[in-house]
């Protein structure tokens, strides 16, 4: 399933947790590096599971292109998101000994506006992702 090893309900744990930083309907979500397309889908269906209509795009980019959208960050939440829109960045597997997307973001001076983060509910692993809001 798109790159992550385990079964349905572990995929849907470690992604879902990004629907809970959204509140707009209809929502309106960017998977940059989709894939295939698979997380796009999955967002579309627990929304509406939730009562809220999720509208998902995809945008499959290169490695060089990705650091190069990070530099552009700003530019992007200044010129494509409506008042009230957010970035909602990955979210990702907190290691004590790595940096995960709000140590990335801090890095490149950037604070983010939101932070959210889901605990495993049987292995107690610690997902985290954060939003940029206009």
């Amino acid at each position: 399933m798109s790159g992550k090893a385990g079964d349905a309900a572990t995929w849907r744990w470690a992604r879902e947790l990004v629907l809970d930083a959204v509140d707009a309907d209809p929502c309106h979500l960017l998977d940059v590096g989709c894939a295939s397309g698979h997380l796009m889908a999955c967002f579309e269906q627990w929304g509406a599971e939730r009562g809220q209509r999720i509208v998902a795009y995809g945008l499959e980019i290169s490695d060089r292109l990705a650091r190069v959208a990070r530099a552009l960050l700003d530019r992007v939440r200044r010129d494509f998101l409506r008042p009230g829109g957010r970035v909602v960045l990955r979210a990702e597997r907190v290691h004590s000994d790595q940096p995960d997307v709000v140590d990335t973001l801090r890095a490149l001076g950037i604070e983010p506006d939101g932070v959210i983060e889901a605990v495993h509910p049987t292995r107690g692993a610690v997902r985290r992702t954060a939003w940029l809001a206009r």
